[in-house]
């Protein structure tokens, strides 16, 4: 009998194609929860473990062990606690950057092969299609190649450009997003709902109308352009489609993105653009009592910036500094 497996996966394109190579490696008997790396520690709870198997093996895809979340909120703590009383098997994989000292602790807890963190691997997809799965599995590669965006013009005509248009717009539906993973784990990428394109379309839409109407005017910073863009709460997990669209529209290279009603900023480079934000951003957080950095992301930095939610001055002074501090672009 094949043991249940539970994949977790970070709701994006990268994390639907890992957790479908992770599913067909791991058999039919299969649960796929999309889950942020913020509230992985909620999986943890008495309430979420009731409602699975006594025994069942545990693969995590993309997601990190934060310190805090973006409301900075501490989260480490709970989470580790969590893990240490945790006794199903366990594998990990991240393609994003850890600090040393995490890395040690979890491969001390779980053993140094089942926590893989590789910042240099080209996707999450391709770290666990590579310790996942039969090697000449060539649809598995298939998957890597829609995560990374270089499908062969068949495969990619067919459905690799559906998926990769629609994911991204349903990121906010954890049904949705376990359905996709679904469907590309049994190799039936063709079978795309109608519905799934309709309601990303629908969100498309609005989030498209949101960047056009909101982002503010450009401002100058060296030979580039930053904007400003404030999105509502419903909105707020579209943030980088959101940035991305309204780099477009105001033809800017940065983009700083305000997430209405939390004290979250998010620093966002254009696509393509070789600059590195780490000095940037934190030379904002080293200027202002009690910001910080949340989270680093392969484009954008995370800011929490305590009474940002009540007083627009305060997002005025974070643009100013970024102004005063455009001399640390690095790339």
């Amino acid at each position: 009998m094949e043991q249940f497996t539970v994949i977790l996966f970070r709701p994006d394109l990268d994390g639907v194609a890992a957790a479908a190579i992770a599913a067909r490696a791991a058999g039919p008997d299969v649960e796929a929860l999309a889950v942020g790396s913020q509230h992985l520690v909620g999986f943890f709870t008495d309430e979420a473990q009731r409602r699975l198997p006594a025994h069942y093996r545990l693969v995590i895809c993309g997601l990190e062990l934060v310190r805090t979340d973006w409301d900075g909120r501490l989260v480490r703590p709970a989470l580790l606690d969590a893990l240490r009383d945790f006794t199903q098997p366990i594998r990990w994989f991240s393609g994003r950057a850890w600090a040393p000292e995490d890395i040690a602790t979890l491969q001390h807890m779980f053993g140094e092969e089942r926590i893989r963190v590789r910042p240099d691997a080209s996707s999450e997809a391709a770290l666990v299609r590579e310790l996942l799965g039969e090697a000449d599995d060539r649809y598995a590669d298939w998957l890597v190649a829609m995560a990374e965006d270089r499908l062969p013009a068949g495969p990619q005509s067919a459905w690799g450009k559906a998926w990769r248009h629609t994911i991204p717009f349903v990121k906010d539906d954890p049904p949705a997003l376990a359905q996709a993973v679904g469907l590309l784990a049994a190799q039936k990428p063709q079978e795309i709902p109608k519905a799934l394109i309709e309601r990303a379309e629908r969100t498309e839409r609005e989030v498209l109308g949101q960047a056009a109407a909101a982002a503010g005017d450009a401002v100058e910073i060296g030979e580039r352009r930053l904007i400003a863009l404030a999105l509502p709460r419903r909105l707020h997990p579209f943030w980088k489609e959101a940035g991305a669209a309204a780099l477009r529209e105001r033809d800017a290279q940065f983009c700083l993105c305000a997430l209405s009603g939390r004290d979250v900023l998010a620093l966002a480079r254009r696509e393509g653009l070789r600059v590195d934000l780490e000095g940037w951003a934190r030379y904002v957080t080293d200027l202002m009592p009690g910001a910080s950095v949340v989270e680093r992301q392969p484009e954008a930095e995370i800011l929490n910036v305590p009474g940002l939610k009540g007083d627009q001055g305060l997002l005025d002074e974070v643009v100013r500094l970024l102004i005063e501090g455009a001399h640390l672009l690095r790339g």
